[in-house]
């Protein structure tokens, strides 16, 4: 009988160490991954991704922006933008995508934007994905 009872003595404690032991390993674990998402948070805020992220929604938010309609037709099309500069009206831009999705993007730009063309400056070709450094540029009238 004494056997019987320090068998189930045994096996509860044994089952509450085990409950515990995952519990504690699962904590562990939420802690580990919560550390490691704020580390992810900071890094983003800080990057380029960010910034460039937040200058493509003030372009969207002011009307002000002359290039709103380039940012608005990226977003119709499965282009990557991998950086992007401005400098006295042009608009520099480094896409990485496919090459229809490239020449769609270009003819939206200029059916939607008939004073602004764009030219390729730069074009890398690796498989099915090619990567453009590309102008947007006021057109000129005389």
């Amino acid at each position: 009988m004494s056997i019987l009872v320090w068998g189930i003595i045994i096996s509860i404690s044994l089952y509450g160490y085990i409950s515990l032991d995952h519990k504690a390993t699962h904590l562990k674990e939420r802690q580990e991954n919560y550390v490691i998402q704020m580390q992810v948070e900071s890094d983003y805020i800080a990057s380029k991704e960010a910034k460039l992220l937040a200058s493509f929604t003030e372009n969207k938010l002011s009307n002000t922006s002359s290039n709103t309609s380039v940012f608005e037709s990226l977003q119709g099309e499965p282009l990557m933008i991998v950086s992007t500069d401005e400098h006295e009206g042009v608009l520099e831009l480094n896409l990485l995508g496919s090459t229809e999705r490239l020449i769609n993007w270009i003819n939206t730009v200029e059916a939607k934007d008939p004073s602004r063309r764009i030219e390729i400056e730069d074009i890398e070709r690796k498989g099915n994905v090619v990567y453009v450094h590309c102008a947007v540029k006021p057109t000129i009238r005389s």
